[in-house]
């Protein structure tokens, strides 16, 4: 993830997972450009057993920072690993405009980013 997501993921992964909070990696990346290749090798490396990892984002996925985390995570990754999208689906508006409606999809995408069983 990058951003502010980040403290979000931190304190609903212990919320969530309590005891087991790490089963869960976080990686925050806050510079997306130039990319941190080397960085991320060398952060990456140290989950080399993982099957699955996932890029969180607050913004709707055609919005915000996926569309150019995409291939290049999947670069990174390789065969060894599916890289996953957890955010929310495609929209013509950043917000839903409804702070109910937006702590729902909150709620809903913290969740299934933290699910180590997805």
């Amino acid at each position: 993830c990058s951003g502010k997501l980040y403290y979000d993921l931190v304190a609903e992964r212990e919320k969530l997972l309590g005891s087991r909070a790490g089963e869960v990696a976080i990686v925050r990346i806050e510079e997306l450009y130039p990319w941190p290749r080397g960085e991320l090798e060398g952060c990456l490396a140290h989950y080399a057993k993982a099957d699955s990892f996932g890029w969180a984002q607050e913004e709707p996925a055609n919005m915000g920072a996926y569309t150019f985390v995409r291939d290049r995570l999947d670069e990174l990754v390789g065969d060894a690993a599916d890289v996953e999208y957890q955010g929310r689906p495609a929209a013509a508006s950043p917000a839903s405009g409804s702070l109910r409606v937006h702590r729902r999809e909150q709620a809903a995408l913290l969740a299934a980013a933290l699910d180590p069983e997805s």
